[in-house]
């Protein structure tokens, strides 16, 4: 199961996907110009028998939200899903992070028309086209998106925690454009023109699908030469979703030997063991052929050796 941290500023939000490792410290940076801090902060972390922790550190503070409004200091307490953390920072800088516990690490939009919708209602009451809350953040109505002059745009009303359009808080109207990303505590919009990319398979989230056409682009001949080569395959290739931490550590590898230096041996060294087995062999020869003629001439008897 993967873990996402949302880091939410009172200008800026981004995601933190924690990596599939175990038994490791691994630190996400806070950087200085995205969040609007004072300086880059190091937010220690480390995972132990797969649950995830933060580590204390002189740079920050961390209280935990423990009832609706009320937060308490932080124990060391594994992350579990839906937990909201406030990091208290230098200078009165504070940073809230949320926690998310998936089995699926990345995002699946399903795709709604909206050119026939003159406005999309985005909040935590049922009245609304988009319906959505997570720990009590989202406001009953939260931002409307409505066509205008053959424009969209997107009211954020001013009483709500705000919502960030590619990473940036805003509150109020602003126009969308093509491929702006919508966040509100969790739930995000894409806005593609005249259709909008939302993830409504999250957690918490309806799409009230009476009030949108799903959007279903054109088969071209492309899509289905490529599904029925797909069919006749059988199999497809995915890529890996948990990349496991490789060993970075030095390996310190000994040189090999010098080679030793052979001296030049004299000539009768090198011939010298050859004939120490040769002489005996000699020896032993003439002795035995000496010892048969001696025996053939005391008896009379002549022994012909034939070579």
């Amino acid at each position: 199961m993967g873990i996402i941290l949302s880091v939410y500023s009172e200008s800026a939000f981004k995601e933190y996907l924690l990596p599939a490792v175990v038994n490791e410290e691994y630190s996400i940076i806070l950087e200085q110009n995205i969040f609007n801090l004072n300086k880059d902060t190091k937010l220690n972390l480390e995972i132990s028998e797969y649950q995830w922790s933060f580590v204390p550190s002189a740079d920050y503070r961390i209280e935990k939200l423990v009832k609706k409004g009320e937060y308490a200091e932080y124990k060391g307490e594994c992350l579990e899903n839906d937990d909201l953390f406030r990091v208290c920072l230098a200078g009165g800088k504070a940073i809230s992070v949320m926690v998310e516990a998936t089995d699926v690490t990345f995002s699946v939009l399903e795709k709604y028309e909206i050119k026939n919708n003159q406005t999309i209602r985005i909040g935590s009451a049922d009245t609304n086209d988009i319906c959505y809350n997570k720990l009590n953040l989202v406001s009953w109505e939260h931002a409307v998106i409505y066509r205008k002059n053959g424009g969209s745009f997107i009211d954020i009303k001013e009483n709500s925690n705000g919502a960030f359009i590619n990473f940036k808080r805003h509150t109020g109207t602003r126009q969308l454009e093509f491929g702006d990303h919508i966040n509100i505590f969790g739930l995000d919009i894409m806005y593609l023109g005249e259709i909008i990319a939302v993830n409504a398979a999250g957690k918490n989230i309806i799409v009230k699908q009476e009030n949108f056409k799903k959007y279903i682009p054109a088969k071209t001949i492309v899509q289905r030469q490529k599904k029925e080569e797909s069919d006749k395959d059988g199999f497809f290739h995915r890529s890996p979703r948990q990349i496991y931490k490789l060993a970075d550590d030095a390996i310190e590898i000994e040189a090999p030997p010098a080679p030793k230096e052979l001296s030049r041996r004299p000539l009768f060294m090198v011939i010298g063991p050859s004939l120490t087995m040769t002489i005996p062999m000699l020896l032993g020869c003439g002795m035995s052929i000496y010892s048969a003629s001696a025996k053939g001439t005391g008896g009379g008897n002549v022994i012909k050796i034939i070579t």
